[in-house]
Order: C-alpha cells, then sequence, then structure tokens
C-alpha cells in the first residue's frame, strides 16, 4: 500500500495518485474521497507516529518500469490475503471492510459529479 506525503501544490488525491505511481508503477483515477484514516507508528531515527488518509484508486495503467521498481515489488491480492500481510491493525480493519467502503464513495463520487 503506498503511503507518502501530500507534496506542495497537490491535493492530497493527487499525492496518493503520485505516491503510487512512484511505489508501484500504477496510474489512475483516485476517488477524492477519503475511505478511512489510521495511524501507525514509523521508526526513523526515532519513533513518530504517523497518520495515514486512505483513498481508492481504480488502477487502469500497470506499467513495466517506474521510479522505485528496483526497491519494491508490485503484487495483486485478494483484500483478505493483504489484510494477513500488513503489520498496521489500522490498515487491516481497511482493508477487511473495503468492498463496503467502496460502495459509499462511488455512491458519493457520483453525487458529486
Amino acid at each position: 500500500m503506498p503511503k507518502g506525503t501530500i507534496e506542495a501544490r497537490m491535493t492530497p488525491a493527487m499525492s496518493a495518485a503520485a505516491e503510487a505511481f512512484e511505489e508501484a508503477g500504477v496510474v489512475g483515477p483516485v476517488s477524492r474521497w477519503v475511505i478511512e484514516t489510521y495511524g501507525y507508528e514509523k521508526t526513523v531515527g526515532s519513533s513518530i507516529v504517523c497518520s495515514v488518509r486512505v483513498y481508492p484508486m481504480a488502477v487502469s495503467v500497470e506499467l513495466e518500469d517506474w521510479p522505485e521498481r528496483d526497491q519494491r515489488q508490485r503484487m495483486w491480492m485478494s483484500f483478505d490475503a493483504a489484510a494477513h500481510r500488513v503489520a498496521e491493525p489500522g490498515l487491516r480493519h481497511i482493508l477487511v471492510t473495503f468492498r463496503a467502503r467502496l460502495g459509499f464513495v462511488e455512491i458519493q463520487d457520483s453525487l458529486m459529479s
């Protein structure tokens, strides 16, 4: 699950799309609606608590080459399988309940169009 900071002059959803491109080599529209927010502890010298907003993306292109290809492995799996592989309890919960949340986002996006 790509994560990163919100870039200057980008909306949070645009930053999420940029992270997905950089870390996984995928491109597609990202919803402007946050599925959920969770926190996790990250250690970079010292421990900090990061707050992550999760945006769904409809992947339309899988690139053969991307900026972090040599550092990361892209892998597709079911939401349940992904939930069993992640360490963060908040992200695990989001993955397990994603289908119900996705239906809500699709409804919200259609109302805002």
